[in-house]
């Protein structure tokens, strides 16, 4: 069975060094492994070229915000879901992911949301944080 992680990372993250340190480290225990992320582009990208650039497989997994789904609180006049990062990182989540690695500057709520949710379901998380400058 394809081992699968989970990478999460605040859209302001900087310290490319410990990301890049520590995807080394999971991709050389699980060279395998597919590592799936949220695609967005700041953050997530980088952390999927990285994996990439080590020869691991990625799968992409964008949030739908031009969807509001049946539990959203927003007007449903507005064009974009503010909720639809969260209902991806509990999607990805469930997904059946073996790891989570998350990159979290300043509190990012995406980047902590996911880690809460995967910890909550018992999923093991690897917490990175970074304050910023």
């Amino acid at each position: 069975m394809t081992t699968r992680i989970v990478v999460t990372c605040s859209r302001s993250w900087s310290a490319w060094s410990t990301l890049r340190a520590a995807l080394e480290k999971v991709h050389a225990e699980h060279p395998d492994a597919v590592l799936v992320h949220g695609a967005a582009p700041r953050g997530d990208r980088q952390a999927a070229g990285i994996w990439r650039h080590l020869g691991g497989e990625v799968e992409a997994w964008p949030a739908k915000w031009d969807e509001h789904g049946d539990d959203c609180r927003c007007p449903r006049s507005n064009p974009s879901c503010r909720f639809a990062g969260f209902r991806r990182n509990i999607a990805m989540v469930e997904s059946g992911v073996d790891l989570v690695l998350a990159f979290i500057r300043d509190g990012s709520p995406g980047a902590s949301h996911c880690a809460k949710y995967a910890e909550d379901a018992g999923i093991p998380v690897v917490r990175y944080e970074q304050e910023g400058a």
